[in-house]
């Protein structure tokens, strides 16, 4: 008798594992056919992924964009003009003297008109920057289809602080090694914004507003950025807007 009740026993646990198994699998079967890919592909409530609206965002906004395609003398030195540390060309363009880098003047959805930058810059999340510049490049941008979104290193030297820094912060630089960079103008009396403004006039100066670099903080969804109101670096989060001031090697075609 009592061997029975244990085989009976024995047999009632082997039924209620084998339907606890096949509950866990039908369980995984629905997360895996339903639940994923639902957010894999975050749709949105009229049925576009994110992805698709950033394509979209940025396929709008490029045809807003008017671009100077002026194919530019192979002599780039010829008729600059220096001022301090920078040589500035016509259409718009910049080269630091001390980089070699090739820099826009005015910030993106600006238009350079000879004497200023006119228009309004307009702010992206950092992978709509990305995409927005392959987008500009396809169409020759200011002459040239080489531009890029700055490294937190080479944005990071526009920085302008008429009475020096207050501190330094730790970044990946371009030869993959961490380096100090000095941030955050000392005081209060300083110019602002903190970049040359005979260089790179009209630039976006307040508390709240930044540039964003190519540079990705730590591998995480935060990637670099720069204020000009203050003169620092600090880290932002992906999906927050910044603006956009694109650079190249200072090389012709």
């Amino acid at each position: 008798m009592i061997i029975r009740q244990k085989q009976h026993e024995q047999g009632t646990s082997f039924l209620q594992n084998a339907f606890f198994l096949s509950g866990t699998l039908a369980s995984l079967i629905v997360v895996y056919q339903f639940i994923l890919p639902h957010y894999a592909q975050q749709k949105t409530d009229n049925g576009q992924s994110s992805e698709q609206l950033v394509d979209d965002k940025v396929g709008n906004e490029i045809n807003d964009i008017k671009t100077n395609n002026t194919k530019h003398s192979n002599d780039i030195k010829k008729d600059g003009v220096k001022v301090d540390n920078y040589t500035i060309y016509d259409g718009g363009m910049v080269v630091d003297d001390n980089s070699g880098l090739m820099w826009a003047r005015c910030s993106v959805g600006e238009v350079w008109q000879g004497t200023a930058c006119e228009g309004k810059a307009k702010a992206y999340t950092w992978d709509e920057s990305l995409k927005l510049i392959k987008k500009l490049n396809q169409q020759n941008y200011l002459g040239y289809s080489d531009w890029r979104l700055p490294h937190i290193e080479d944005l990071h030297t526009l920085i302008s602080c008429s009475i020096g820094f207050k501190e330094t912060v730790k970044i990946v630089g371009k030869a993959g090694k961490k380096i100090e960079i000095e941030s955050w103008c000392k005081g209060n009396n300083y110019q602002r914004p903190t970049i040359n403004q005979k260089a790179f006039p009209n630039t976006q100066g307040d508390f709240s507003s930044f540039y964003w670099s190519s540079s990705s903080y730590d591998g995480s969804n935060r990637a670099w950025a720069v204020n000009f109101g203050y003169g620092y670096a600090n880290d932002r989060n992906i999906e927050d807007s910044g603006f956009l001031r694109v650079v190249r090697i200072a090389s012709v075609e």
